[in-house]
């Protein structure tokens, strides 16, 4: 790195990154990925992160505000298509304004009986259903009904109060925080929970009460009581029940393992049970334009290559235990942290990993990014905004080049999502052998 330059431009760089944030997000959003790239990685080597915000720190904690209202507003006429489109990852954009939302209150008024009806969606009449329409996220969202027909103002009251409150843990990470004020804005900023927010998938809501969960250890067992309503809705919350049941049973709680093991025990009876008595689907996304997952790169993998999935899927788990073998035996750094956010979050990571998912389920993570950048591990940290920021690059993101990609069949494997799940197998083995050792020696 030419220091000279760095040093000349030094006090130009507070000025320089607003306004560059403010170009990327609102002009040329397929690139702000690859610039937050560069930027940490520079970051990281010459140590600058923290003199670049402390100049506009007001900046920094209210912009995130004016970009959620400017998305909500766009969100609100297609008279905003093109400006939508502008601050969105193409890959990832949707007309239809919060699709999964408008998916979830459909579902729930055609489970009313003998509904005759039928929504055109806004603002997007390519996207037409009609009553019986099912989501098939799980055994609740075949149960619970709503009486009114008027999807789209739930729809954008529900988004509404959404943003509002994702804003809302925002600014009190930002107030929390002592540093490293840039990643926090970054992150709140990022192509995943960019998706997430355009999609208003229930997976936010899912964020937004992990957060609550995580903020103390207060009622836990309602708080378990409340992931498994979740787990019976979209299934995948219960590998945080699982995460809760394996930090329970090493740290010996005896109570709260068997109380989160009835969670566990509860939901999956009905989950089987709904299953079985109904069609089995579930979405497997693999394109690279959105997804992530073991399962994902080994249908990529078969769609290029044309052998089994499940040769492909055996060895990409052995390219995971090859590397976490490596790293495990290279390391510097001990992963050892007695959170159980970092914990639970990183087997909720590990097994839903091992399946196909939405790259909007990845800020779930961000949860426990900071505990993690404590670490200092480069690796680890250049893996994660690797895996956030770059899913997928942005040649494949917004332009001709990615349409020839997907018609041609050409598939990468993003080998940040690999070293990252490595790590958290380290994190979670040496945190299973400290607790272990502790108590032999106890």
């Amino acid at each position: 790195m030419n220091h000279n330059f760095l040093n000349y431009y030094k006090n130009w760089l507070p000025y320089i990154f607003p306004l560059a944030c403010i170009y990327l997000l609102f002009f040329n959003y397929r690139y702000f990925g690859l610039v937050v790239i560069i930027y940490f990685f520079i970051r990281e080597h010459e140590k600058i992160g923290d003199c670049i915000t402390k100049k506009f720190k007001n900046f920094y904690l209210l912009f995130p505000l004016f970009f959620y209202s400017v998305r909500f507003i766009y969100a609100t006429n297609p008279y905003f298509d093109s400006q939508l489109g502008r601050i969105s990852q193409s890959n990832y954009f949707e007309k239809a304004r919060f699709l999964d939302m408008q998916h979830l209150f459909l579902e729930l008024f055609c489970n009313k009986k003998e509904v005759n009806f039928s929504y055109e969606y806004f603002f997007d009449k390519s996207w037409t259903n009609s009553c019986p329409y099912y989501n098939y996220w799980g055994p609740l969202s075949r149960v619970l009904t709503i009486k009114s027909d008027n999807i789209w103002l739930f729809t954008l009251l529900t988004s509404f109060v959404i943003l509002i409150l994702i804003y809302i843990v925002y600014f009190k990470n930002f107030k929390q925080l002592n540093s490293n004020h840039d990643l926090l804005f970054l992150i709140s900023l990022s192509p995943p929970l960019n998706f997430l927010i355009d999609r208003m998938n229930v997976d936010i809501i899912i964020y937004l009460v992990c957060y609550w969960i995580f903020k103390s250890n207060n009622l836990i067992y309602l708080k378990l009581t409340i992931l498994l309503f979740f787990s019976l809705y979209k299934i995948h919350p219960i590998f945080l029940l699982s995460g809760f049941l394996c930090y329970f049973l090493i740290k010996k709680d005896i109570k709260k393992a068997l109380f989160t093991f009835f969670c566990m025990l509860t939901g999956g009876i009905v989950i089987i049970n709904y299953y079985l008595n109904n069609e089995f689907y579930t979405a497997r996304p693999f394109q690279i334009k959105w997804s992530f997952g073991v399962l994902s790169d080994a249908i990529s993998l078969n769609k290029l290559f044309g052998l089994n999935i499940i040769v492909f899927y055996i060895g990409l788990i052995f390219v995971i235990l090859l590397f976490t073998f490596y790293l495990y035996t290279h390391k510097n750094n001990k992963l050892l942290t007695d959170d159980i956010s970092v914990f639970v979050i990183s087997i909720w990571f590990l097994l839903t990993s091992l399946y196909a998912n939405y790259d909007y389920r990845i800020p779930l993570l961000y949860l426990i990014f900071f505990k993690l950048y404590k670490f200092k591990i480069k690796l680890l940290n250049y893996s994660f905004f690797i895996f956030i920021f770059f899913s997928p690059p942005p040649a494949f993101s917004n332009n001709f080049i990615y349409s020839n990609i997907v018609e041609n069949n050409i598939y990468y494997i993003d080998l940040s999502f690999y070293f990252l799940i490595s790590f958290l197998i380290i994190f979670l083995f040496e945190t299973a052998k400290n607790v272990f050792l502790t108590n032999k020696t106890n």
